[in-house]
């Protein structure tokens, strides 16, 4: 007898099942990788944006302001219209917003003053003022903590007497 060459149909379907198992878990470590990419740019971009308040107002000599806004997950550098005692805001920069489809969200903002964490806030819409001359920020330190997916946590913390911020990975 002859043989024939070739592959058979149970072999062919061994190998697209074989194949369709493979593109299945790369894609979901591919959606993986994504979420917690996204996340680590909105954590930084956050943390951009706190350290960016501070030097803008040493830079133009006007209060500025970071504002939290809870529900939307978006935070914006504000500039006021006096060194200190604004009453008119405008926005500086474009807001950072969580990524699309992602499940980023700040959680806190807690403000520490002489020691003592002072009450978490959790909703509405939180400003952290900064002062040109340093002074008006009267916080030991605040700290904005953020979620990610997979409970991946973050936190800004800016430091009272500087008013630099740092960006942690892990908070409890």
């Amino acid at each position: 007898m002859r043989r024939k060459s070739g592959f058979t149909m149970i072999e062919i379907m061994i190998a697209l099942a074989i194949i369709g198992i493979l593109a299945m878990a790369a894609g979901t470590n591919w959606q993986m990788w994504t979420n917690k990419s996204n996340a680590s740019f909105y954590f930084r971009d956050v943390f951009m944006q706190a350290s960016l308040g501070k030097t803008m107002a040493m830079a133009s000599r006007r209060q500025h302001s970071l504002r939290i806004v809870f529900a939307a997950g978006t935070v914006t550098i504000m500039q006021g219209n006096a060194s200190s005692g604004s009453n008119t805001w405008s926005n500086v920069r474009d807001s950072v917003i969580p990524p699309r489809g992602s499940i980023c969200r700040i959680d806190s903002v807690i403000k520490t003053l002489n020691g003592v964490d002072q009450a978490a806030v959790t909703t509405g819409t939180e400003d952290i003022v900064f002062n040109p001359s340093g002074d008006g920020f009267p916080f030991d330190q605040i700290r904005i903590r953020m979620t990610g997916p997979n409970g991946a946590r973050s936190q800004v913390r800016i430091y009272g007497w500087t008013a630099k911020a740092r960006l942690e990975n892990v908070w409890s």
